[in-house]
């Protein structure tokens, strides 16, 4: 079995474990993909998902600045409604390095 298959069947024990295992497997997926496995999202306070990133320092190139947080902030930028930014909780699979950590406190 390999790691999405064993995190998939986390998933099924322990569905009340909220966003962390659904940040645990987009984490693997950027592993998997040759990045740093590291993912981030921000939600509001239901819970909702507004925007979702993965580390693509890697991912076609180098660009140092490609953290799952910045991901996350530009996929946010992107949407052409959204709430608040004020609102929104900024999930991440690590702590945030001081660069992305600093942009969110902004």
């Amino acid at each position: 079995m390999n790691r999405m298959e064993r995190l998939a069947r986390l998933d099924a024990e322990t569905a009340d474990d909220g966003p962390a295992l659904g940040l645990l497997a987009e984490a693997l997926a950027a592993g998997e993909r040759g990045d740093y496995p590291v993912a981030a999202w921000l939600t509001d306070a239901s819970g909702r998902i507004w925007a979702k990133g993965q580390n693509r320092v890697f991912s076609g190139g180098f660009c140092s600045a490609a953290h799952a947080e910045m991901q996350a902030l530009d996929a946010f930028e992107r949407l052409p409604v959204r709430p608040a930014a004020a609102g929104l909780s900024l999930w991440v699979s690590l702590e945030p390095c001081p660069m992305c950590l600093t942009l969110f406190l902004i």
